[in-house]
This record gives C-alpha cells, sequence and structure tokens, in this order.
C-alpha cells in the first residue's frame, strides 16, 4: 500500500501550481490598464452618443465647427468638448463647452480652467503613470505647429471624423511595461471595442 508521494508527483504539483499562480498574477497585474481602458473606451461611446443627440445645424456653413470631439491632451488627459457661438452686439465668437460628466453631473470632461472640474478618470494616465499612443488610419494635417490632431470628431450621424474633418478609423495604444491594450474606433461606422490580445 502506497503511503507517501514520491518525487516526481510532487515536483508535477509544484509546477501546475507556479503556472496557475503566474496566470492569476498576470490578470491581476494588466486589470488596472484594462480598466483605463474601458474608461476610455466608454468616453469615446459617450462623445459619439451626444454628437447623435446634438443638433449642429445653425443657418450656417460652419455647423461642422459645432460636433463633438473626444481630444487626447499633450499632458495625455482627455476632453470631451464642442463650440458653441456667442452673440453680442458687436460680433459672434466661439466658446468651448466642455461635456457633463456622466458619472458625476455637476463636473466636466475636462474642464482645466476649473480645477475641480476636470474628471479623475481623464487623468488616470498620469496618475497610474501608463503611456498613450494615439493613430489616425488617415493621417491628419495640421492647421498650424501648435493644433491639437489627437482628436476624433463625432458627426451628426456617428460617423468618426479626424482633425481634418475626413473619414477615418483611429487606435488608441495604452500601455505600461510590457503590458498594451488597444482601444479601436472602427471607420464609418464608429464601433468602439478593446483588443488586448493583439494591438497592430
Amino acid at each position: 500500500m502506497k503511503k507517501a508521494f514520491t518525487m516526481i508527483e510532487l515536483l508535477v504539483v509544484m509546477v501546475v501550481g507556479a503556472i496557475l499562480s503566474a496566470v492569476a498574477v498576470s490578470k491581476i497585474h494588466t486589470s488596472e490598464l484594462i480598466d483605463a481602458a474601458r474608461s476610455i473606451a466608454n468616453d469615446i461611446r459617450y462623445t459619439k452618443i451626444l454628437a447623435l443627440g446634438d443638433d449642429a445645424y445653425d443657418g450656417t456653413n460652419s455647423y461642422h465647427n459645432k460636433y463633438y470631439r473626444f481630444t487626447i491632451l499633450p499632458n495625455e488627459n482627455y476632453a470631451i468638448n464642442t463650440i458653441e457661438l456667442e452673440k453680442d452686439k458687436l460680433k459672434t465668437y466661439p466658446i468651448t463647452v466642455y461635456a457633463e460628466d456622466f458619472l458625476k453631473p455637476d463636473k466636466r470632461i475636462c474642464d482645466f480652467e476649473k480645477d475641480e472640474a476636470c474628471a479623475t478618470r481623464t487623468a488616470i494616465h498620469t496618475i497610474k503613470g501608463y503611456n498613450i499612443k494615439f493613430t489616425s488610419t488617415t493621417p491628419s494635417i495640421p492647421k498650424s505647429p501648435n493644433s491639437i490632431t489627437d482628436t476624433i470628431i463625432f458627426n451628426e450621424l456617428g460617423e468618426p471624423l479626424n482633425f481634418n474633418q475626413n473619414p477615418s478609423g483611429f487606435k488608441i495604444e495604452i500601455s505600461k511595461g510590457s503590458d498594451i491594450a488597444c482601444i479601436y474606433v472602427e471607420q464609418y461606422s464608429g464601433f468602439v471595442h478593446i483588443d488586448k490580445a493583439a494591438c497592430k
């Protein structure tokens, strides 16, 4: 009758345990990265919803300037905004209007003129040390050297446009160390999805 484990059996159990532990630790380690990617993806979807629900037409030829925009800023925070035209007795001038934060309706995504108004999740990449790489399938031509081109513009049909307002798909790559997650915005449909398995 067998009363003890052999050395081979013990080694097999240890190897299997080590493999399972490595898989579990890997999933825990990347959960924050995936959460950040989901947060950004949800805000891109929110931008599209705002664009679909907004009447951009105002009787002028520049109504397209009022489309909603998702912009990744140089400090790797991001903002959702549109333009409204204010009129006074002398002239008409544009005003940037930031979208309400659907998680905290008393705040905006992401108005830096008011310190308390910038939603915490838009700064998660600065806080957590993530790197962001933005790519458009139809490259934008900057209007000036200081222009921000890391922008997804949604028209009244929910179609994603680049900085030059041409139809385009987008990829936003979020990384920290060797961990990478990619958010894709499909051209024409504006469908948003996350792919961690293959960022191409």
